[in-house]
C-alpha cells in the first residue's frame, strides 16, 4: 500500500509513504509539480490512499494564504481525479488531534483582532509548526528533511500521510 499527504497551504507538499514505511518517504514541495505528476504516474491508484487537509477558512487568515490555498486544492483535486485516485479529505483537527493532542490554544484563539489576541495566534501558530516539523523528525528518524522553519509544510504533509496510514490499519 502507498499512503500519500497533502497540505494544500501556502508553503504546502505532498508526502508519499511506501508499504508503511514511515522513515523514507518522498516529499515533494508543489514548485516541483512535474516531479510530483511524475511519481503520482508510477502508482496504482486502487493500492494508493491519499488524504488532503480540508479547507478551513478562518477570518483572520491572511487573503493570500487563503487564495493559495483554495488554489492549491484545487489543482491537487484536478491531478488526482485525473490520474485516478481517490481520495479523502482530512480536517486538520482530526488529523493534529492525533499527533498534537498535548497543544492547547490560546485562550483568546477566536477572540476579536485585538492586538492580544491577533499576537497569541501568532505565537500558537508557530508553536503548532514548530510541533509539526519535530514530530515529523521522531517520526520518520530523519532531522534533515524537516530542519528548515519552512519545512513546516513538508512535516504537515508528511504527518498527513502518516495519518492515512494509521486510519487505513
Amino acid at each position: 500500500m502507498v499512503f500519500i499527504g497533502v497540505d494544500p497551504g501556502l508553503k504546502g507538499a505532498i508526502a508519499i509513504i511506501y508499504d508503511y514505511d514511515v522513515k523514507d518517504p518522498e516529499i515533494y514541495r508543489f514548485a516541483n509539480m512535474d516531479k510530483i505528476v511524475e511519481a503520482l504516474k508510477k502508482l496504482k491508484p486502487e493500492e494508493t490512499v491519499v488524504c488532503i487537509e480540508d479547507l478551513v477558512i478562518m477570518p483572520f487568515n491572511s487573503i493570500k494564504a487563503s487564495a493559495a490555498y483554495h488554489r492549491n486544492f484545487g489543482i491537487w483535486e484536478g491531478i488526482l481525479t485525473a490520474l485516478g485516485f481517490k481520495w479523502k479529505t482530512v480536517l486538520p483537527k482530526k488529523w493534529q488531534g492525533d499527533f498534537f493532542s498535548d497543544l492547547e490554544k490560546p485562550k483568546n484563539f477566536f477572540a476579536e483582532s485585538s492586538p492580544e489576541s491577533v499576537k497569541a495566534r501568532d505565537e500558537w501558530r508557530k508553536v503548532r509548526k514548530n510541533a509539526s516539523r519535530k514530530r515529523a523528525s521522531e517520526l520518520s528518524e530523519n532531522t534533515e528533511i524537516f530542519s528548515l522553519v519552512t519545512d513546516d509544510g513538508k512535516a504537515e504533509a508528511y504527518l498527513i500521510a502518516v495519518y492515512a496510514m494509521n486510519s487505513y490499519m
